[in-house]
């Protein structure tokens, strides 16, 4: 089953609020991304999830870009355009420009899987995903399937050292 996309560019001061419009109108899931990605205009936000980049005293509210694009994913029943008329009614707003698209089937699995490759972690020491292959088969090799609480940036940053432990 293939579904449908509506993309649309807002401001970070009503990111969270659009999102919830359309959830509300319909949408499986709204995803949140710079729109300004991949040119002069990308906004690089280090922070974790529900993390800011200002210390807690000064912000309560997870660090958003400055013009946050919005993709919310509809069944294909769903239409796209009117969930976006709805959740514009239910803001008081007019609907932004956006563009709605089908989302091309693919195998989600294997395009997660691809994500993730094994990582030295010290000589002779690797975590490998469970899909992979042993870069050093006598190494001390980890498997671990990855996932939400295992991407690449948090292994590297907050990883290694408690790995080195195991190694020990």
């Amino acid at each position: 089953m293939s579904y449908l996309a509506l993309r649309l560019a807002v401001d970070a001061d009503v990111a969270d609020a659009w999102s919830d419009a359309l959830l509300a109108s319909g949408a499986f899931s709204v995803d949140a991304a710079d729109a300004g990605a991949g040119t002069d205009n990308e906004t690089p936000i280090y922070a974790e999830p529900r993390e800011s980049n200002e210390a807690p005293e000064r912000s309560s509210t997870p660090p958003l870009w400055p013009v946050t694009q919005l993709t919310a994913l509809f069944d294909p029943a769903h239409d796209p355009d009117a969930a976006l008329q709805h959740a514009a009614a239910s803001l008081m707003q007019p609907a932004p420009p956006h563009v709605a698209f089908a989302v091309p089937e693919q195998d989600w699995v294997r395009a997660t899987q691809s994500q993730f490759s094994p990582i030295r972690i010290d000589d002779g020491f690797w975590v490998v995903p469970s899909w992979c292959s042993p870069p050093e088969p006598d190494a001390l090799n980890l498997s671990l399937d990855p996932g939400l609480a295992f991407v690449r940036e948090r292994m590297r940053q907050r990883g290694c050292a408690c790995f080195g432990c195991v190694r020990m």
